[in-house]
């Protein structure tokens, strides 16, 4: 059931990014209470969307949209530490680029990059790292199959997003959503996935 959802989601997309690629942020907390959640949202002062449920929230915050990884890779960190919890920050770049930082309790647990050579125009391999510390967290995940699903050629990075999503049982409602989609497309994006949106500022 899950991988239909998984399916529609990624069909719906083109249509929310006006048929062009997709640019999306997000960042995804684990097994966190949300009013721990938001106690410290709150104190850090930012605007942001986000969706809690079964104790596992997704993060759209503004900034992180505007694909300012070092700031997005800062705020992953931040919140795992203060939150004592796993983060993922996932950022995808005109379909053309996956990119997912992974920590736990503010260390870093796994990172990946579709493309690394994208920006310098360099044909290179997927680039990942530390999955073995991922795998210790999911030790129901066959390692083979993680790896192979990363290293996978997929046409558009929210094909591969989707995949992972799969993988490792994160929100479907990740794939293809940040700030500046659902600022246009909230309502739509609530019916779509039966989620509440809400929204914290500044």
């Amino acid at each position: 059931m899950k991988k239909i959802v998984i399916i529609l989601a990624l069909l719906v997309i083109p249509v929310f990014s006006c048929f062009a690629g997709s640019f999306y942020s997000n960042i995804i907390v684990l097994s966190v209470e949300k009013a721990k959640l938001l106690s410290v949202l709150l104190q850090m002062g930012i605007t942001a969307y986000y969706v809690y449920k079964d104790k596992i929230s997704v993060i759209f915050e503004q900034k992180i949209d505007e694909q300012d990884i070092e700031y997005g890779i800062n705020l992953t960190k931040y919140l795992s530490k203060n939150l004592n919890a796993i983060t993922i920050y996932t950022t995808n770049h005109d379909s053309d680029i996956l990119m997912m930082y992974i920590y736990k309790n503010g260390e870093e647990l796994f990172f990946y990059d579709s493309d690394p050579g994208y920006f310098e125009g360099d044909d290179l391999p997927p680039k990942i790292e530390y999955i073995d510390r991922l795998l210790s967290e999911y030790k129901n995940i066959d390692k083979n199959e993680l790896v192979n699903i990363l290293n996978s050629e997929e046409v558009f990075a929210d094909d591969l997003h989707g995949k992972i999503v799969e993988i490792l049982n994160l929100p479907i409602y990740s794939i293809g959503l940040g700030y500046n989609y659902i600022a246009v497309e909230k309502e739509e994006m609530e019916k779509f996935y039966k989620i509440k949106i809400e929204k914290i500022e500044k």
